[in-house]
């Protein structure tokens, strides 16, 4: 069983969670996923790894309330229990070696552009369109990070590919076993 330490609700359907797994947090790397069960009966479902603590034995989860599984977990109090934590799962993504130092940050998030579909916050529109005003701007980019719905992840990579800027996306397809031995989460 494994205990949830920290809840906090970031919008009416993304909760955060930090769970009580020491083992996980221990091996925990950037680009890893765990599969949850909420009780015995529960069915396996995989969420990123969003941020682990390896001296406080915490592994933190964000996730989207949108079918049973997530809406029972995202139902779950601080104190409360999950069945089964398994992991870490899946290949690491390499970026030990990026260090962004603070002045770093602050020029990048002074460049922040947000969009909603809309309008109700930042730029209307897709997030692909100042994507596509920077790059033929001129701006130039080592790599470009896509992290969210399928759809959106495969614009961006089709907005990005004609200036030959290496794009990484993050598909999370359901897994069954957790290893991809059945191939059910396969990509092509």
């Amino acid at each position: 069983m494994y205990k949830i330490v920290r809840k906090q609700e970031l919008n009416a359907s993304v909760t955060l969670m930090e769970i009580e797994a020491p083992f996980v947090a221990r091996k925990a790397k950037a680009g890893q996923f765990i599969i949850f069960r909420i009780d015995e009966m529960g069915e396996r479902v995989p969420l990123t790894i969003a941020g682990y603590d390896r001296e406080k034995g915490t592994v933190t989860i964000i996730f989207q309330k949108v079918g049973f599984s997530t809406n029972a977990l995202g139902a779950l109090k601080e104190g409360d229990y999950i069945h089964d934590f398994v992991g870490p799962l899946g290949k690491p993504t390499p970026v030990e070696g990026i260090v962004i130092l603070e002045d770093e940050f602050k020029a990048a998030a002074d460049r922040l552009i947000l969009m909603t579909d809309d309008g109700t916050y930042g730029r209307h529109g897709l997030v692909t369109q100042p994507l596509q005003e920077l790059l033929e701007a001129g701006e130039t980019f080592d790599e470009v990070l896509a992290i969210g719905p399928v759809p959106m992840m495969k614009f961006v990579c089709r907005t990005t590919q004609p200036f030959g800027v290496h794009t990484m996306v993050s598909l999370n397809p359901i897994m069954v076993d957790g290893t991809g031995m059945c191939g059910g989460c396969r990509v092509t």
